[in-house]
């Protein structure tokens, strides 16, 4: 498949400014977050930016006059008539796939999200640092249709943009949420994109299967120990395909009392060294990595869970 090109905006200023900072540079809208459905990437993100936003250096998302550009290119990615569900509400059972309530401001901010992780990329690119997108959503979402509270999937299009801007360009999902992410693969398989994916998840079947131009390696996990075996793996996976290029979703709902996840033994303190196993991999090879939260739905932990990320 030949990339679809799209013009990411990068302010000169702001890109001056996050580049003599201390802080993580961070992309975000307040317009991402709606009330679609409770404790989900509509709403925790907020909260997490707010509660950490001392860490934070943020970068706003370019603010189009309208999002009519961006609407377009999402439906080079996904299905026309899907995309046109998800602008309009349309039908509403299309609108609604994903399992989210539809409403103006949700369209409006699953756009404003692609455009985000699109604008992450190329800072991240700039700055030869990892970035923060603080959004999920996207793993689920195959090229017709939403999935398990996911919509349009954000993270293969811009890693795709990568690919179009620099051909040479190696590069990778770390999918570390507690589900298999479905609609990454779909979209590789459909593609042909050469993006190499490394899922951890809590599935039982566990797996390293070549796709199309692109290697997968998935591991099924059941506890903490088999979690850490399957994440030593990671710098030999990068090596070998001389990533250098990522996107990692630190999912935290592989928490040992994630309502929706959960694997035996996974701690806070477990998930914090598994971040910083990643984290140190993705710096000592200078790979231009941005970084989503994905799940994690312990109302009362969630906040402090993906703040040890930001850490």
């Amino acid at each position: 498949m030949i990339c679809p090109h799209y013009a990411v905006p990068l302010d000169d200023e702001a890109l001056t400014a996050v580049s003599d900072s201390r802080l993580v540079p961070t992309v975000w809208d307040p317009r991402y977050v709606t009330h679609a459905a409770p404790l989900t990437s509509t709403t925790k993100a907020g909260a997490v930016v707010e509660a950490w936003r001392h860490l934070l250096h943020v970068v706003p998302t370019p603010s189009p006059d309208h999002l009519e550009t961006v609407w377009d290119h999402i439906a080079t990615w996904h299905a026309p008539d899907y995309v046109t569900a998800v602008r309009t509400g349309t039908p509403i059972h299309r609108a609604e796939s994903q399992g989210f309530r539809w409403s103006p401001a949700f369209a409006d901010s699953v756009a404003r999200i692609w455009l985000g992780q699109h604008v992450a990329h190329r800072l991240a690119h700039a700055l030869g640092r990892i970035v923060l997108h603080p959004v999920s959503g996207a793993h689920h979402a195959w090229p017709h249709t939403g999935s398990g509270y996911c919509t349009f999937n954000y993270v293969v299009a811009a890693l795709g943009l990568v690919l179009s801007d620099r051909p040479d360009a190696r590069v990778a999902v770390i999918d570390l949420d507690a589900h298999y992410g479905d609609g990454t693969v779909a979209f590789v398989r459909q593609t042909q994109l050469p993006v190499h994916i490394f899922d951890v998840h809590g599935g039982r079947a566990g797996h390293e299967e070549v796709l199309e131009s692109g290697q997968m390696l998935s591991f099924g996990v059941g506890n903490a120990r088999e979690y850490n075996q399957a994440l030593d793996r990671l710098p030999a996976f990068l090596d070998r395909h001389a990533i250098t290029d990522a996107v990692y979703l630190a999912g935290v709902d592989p928490y040992e009392h994630d309502p929706v996840g959960g694997t035996a033994g996974m701690s806070a303190e477990a998930l914090r060294g598994r971040d910083d196993v990643v984290v140190a991999a993705l710096n000592a090879r200078g790979i231009a990595s941005v970084v989503n939260f994905a799940g994690g739905y312990v109302p009362d932990q969630v906040v402090a869970l993906h703040g040890a990320t930001i850490e």
